[in-house]
């Protein structure tokens, strides 16, 4: 839920590499969700995870690592944010704060200091959310990944949606944009 015991949250362990990576696996891990957790322990092999367990995988890693990027870049000069950190704080704290909005309410920098389009990034990635039977919120990183592939399609004039070799059947994507829109 993000509750922390001191009043500035986690801001006094912004560059604290321990904090930000244990603080972070904690709801990275919870945000993949039971399912995927399980799919990994069960099968072991990558191969051989559900389609649900790649598309979480896959499209977290690249959320997270995106989501880095965007933050130290939109807050970089942000004197009241990573502005005055040095260079390896700045990419902690853009880490945290960028792979934190997703599954958890913590925080390494003042939020209220950041700036509107960061802001409005981070009410982005609350709005997709963690994983379908994970520990958080949001229309679910596979309902938003859908989204993405479905507009691909339409885009790229293809009748039928595939994601890593399957066929997506069309009430899956009506679902999703049902989802979406309602949420």
């Amino acid at each position: 839920a993000g509750f922390g015991l001191e009043s500035d949250n986690l801001s006094k362990w912004v560059g604290d590499p321990t904090v930000n990576i244990m603080i972070s696996l904690l709801f990275i891990i919870g945000g993949t969700g039971f399912f995927v957790i399980a799919d990994i322990f069960r099968k072991r092999n990558i191969r051989k995870f559900s389609l649900h367990t790649k598309i979480v995988l896959v499209s977290t890693i690249l959320l997270n690592v995106v989501s880095t990027l965007i933050i130290f870049a939109l807050e970089y000069h942000n004197p009241h944010t990573l502005g005055e950190l040095s260079m390896g704080d700045k990419w902690w704290a853009a880490y945290f704060q960028g792979v934190v909005p997703r599954t958890a309410g913590f925080n390494t920098l003042d939020i209220g200091a950041l700036t509107l389009p960061s802001k409005v990034y981070m009410m982005g990635l609350m709005f997709i959310g963690a994983a379908p039977g994970s520990t958080g919120g949001g229309i679910k990183i596979t309902t938003f990944v859908l989204i993405l592939f479905a507009l691909w399609s339409v885009l790229t004039n293809k009748e039928e949606i595939n994601v890593f070799r399957r066929r997506i059947p069309k009430s899956l994507v009506y679902r999703a944009f049902s989802i979406a829109t309602s949420g």
